[in-house]
């Protein structure tokens, strides 16, 4: 999910670590700074992202990561695999919830 949902944030525009670590709230997501730098450093050999640094004057230099044209297909992927299995999810959901009774009070 951690993979899925970074990709999805670097397609709409090149972050660095923390500005990504802030976007994953979005998606209820909040992994440890040390695991995410893990995973973008290992998306970024398997060449799903592209990464370089960024000097700025105003504070140290910070690696932006970028999506790559792989990177992008394996978002793409990953949004199919989603969404059949969300439509898989909703049925399970809709066939096991019980209907409640009609007419049927609790009593006190």
């Amino acid at each position: 999910m951690l993979r899925t949902a970074l990709l999805a944030l670097l397609a709409e525009r090149e972050s660095h670590g923390y500005d990504l670590a802030a976007r994953l709230s979005e998606f209820g997501l909040a992994p440890d700074m040390a695991g995410l730098y893990r995973t973008l450093r290992s998306m970024d050999r398997r060449g799903e992202l592209r990464s370089e640094w960024s000097t700025s004057s105003k504070g140290p230099a910070r690696r932006i990561y970028g999506l790559t044209e792989e990177g992008r297909c394996r978002l793409q992927r990953a949004l199919e695999g989603m969404e059949a299995h969300s439509v898989t999810v909703e049925r399970l959901l809709l066939h096991s919830r019980p209907a409640a009774p009609s007419g049927t009070r609790r009593q006190r």
